[in-house]
């Protein structure tokens, strides 16, 4: 039985240089992966006794650090390169903490701008961004295109995350790539792994009513001709709720309405059957995959993973921790 135990592993590289002196220091590490519009983090939490982390050892801000985790003599998962940017001492015991952030490739997309596009597309923009900031680009689904939009005091960051959440798109940006893929086509990515109850350690699925919505409906104003176009779009899972959403983005054509009612609705329908699920430490499990549950009789089916947490404590522990949101039966 001994010779199959898993046993935790990771390799930490500082500032280009191999950590190796760390591994006796690590008593846990955290990394967080989200796939929509927040930057990837890291924690690392090094036992102090010596007080070395105090004293000779201690970091600066703007270190930048790189971490593969998994298994020994397995391969590793490259949890990618991230920029340091909290530090933190308890005591006691004295323990040393730093924080890190997803290290994009240019800090200016972190800084406020003006823009003002003009017969322009979603797929234009978010490529002129990812160009400015050295990324590679990959974009999935229908084009939007726009006959005027403004970046008003927004980094290039936030007002992508506006785009995105208003063209019905998921915005993911590591340091090296930037992608833009519609909602839509989650449904027809197939699952990446498939969890029984023998895989999982904890579970916790909710079904909600809150905030649910029957209809989405969005509206267009042709001032040529004076008139109103309305675009409604029903629910897919028949809510009880007769409530319905209306949304007041502003819609440059009929169109736009459409695209911004199936978005409402999509969105609101999504929400509906949400959970956390943990199991033991897993490379496969991340934002932006789909998983499939099964034997849990009524909750089996499609779920997309919105956020992977993923925690190795001490020598032996490593568990992996979801965010998921049901998208098909």
């Amino acid at each position: 039985m001994a010779d199959n135990i898993k046993i935790p592993d990771y390799r930490i590289s500082w500032n280009g240089k191999s950590a190796s002196d760390l591994v006796g220091e690590v008593s846990a590490i955290v990394v967080e992966d989200y796939e929509h519009g927040q930057a990837d983090s890291i924690e690392l939490t090094f036992q102090d006794v010596k007080k070395i982390w105090q004293g000779d050892w201690y970091p600066e801000r703007g270190d930048i650090i790189t971490l593969k985790i998994g298994y020994k003599d397995e391969p590793l998962l490259d949890c990618g390169t991230f920029e340091l940017d909290e530090i933190q001492i308890d005591m006691p015991p004295d323990h040393l903490t730093v924080r890190a952030r997803s290290a994009f490739a240019s800090k200016k997309l972190k800084q406020a701008n003006s823009v003002r596009y003009e017969k322009t597309t979603l797929r234009e923009m978010a490529s002129s961004i990812a160009g400015v900031h050295t990324l590679d680009f990959q974009f999935e689904g229908e084009n939007v295109t726009f006959e005027s939009i403004t970046q008003y005091r927004e980094s290039d960051l936030v007002f992508l995350r506006r785009l995105a959440d208003l063209c019905g798109f998921i915005l993911k940006i590591t340091d090296k790539k930037l992608v833009l893929y519609a909602r839509e086509l989650i449904e027809d990515h197939p699952e990446t792994v498939t969890l029984t109850r023998a895989d999982v350690r904890r579970l916790s699925l909710r079904e909600t009513s809150t905030a649910e919505i029957k209809t989405a409906r969005s509206a267009f104003y042709d001032y040529r001709t004076n008139k109103v176009h309305e675009a409604v779009q029903s629910s897919a899972v028949k809510p009880l709720a007769p409530d319905e959403s209306r949304i007041y983005d502003r819609a440059e054509n009929p169109a736009h309405s459409i695209r911004y009612a199936k978005v409402g609705m999509r969105d609101a329908d999504y929400r509906r059957t949400i959970g956390v699920i943990t199991t033991l430490g897993n490379q496969e499990l991340l934002a932006g995959i789909n998983i499939k549950l099964k034997d849990y009789k009524q909750f089996d089916g499609l779920y997309f993973v919105e956020h992977a947490r993923h925690e190795i404590t001490g020598k032996e522990r490593y568990e992996t921790h979801l965010v998921v949101k049901r998208v098909k039966v």
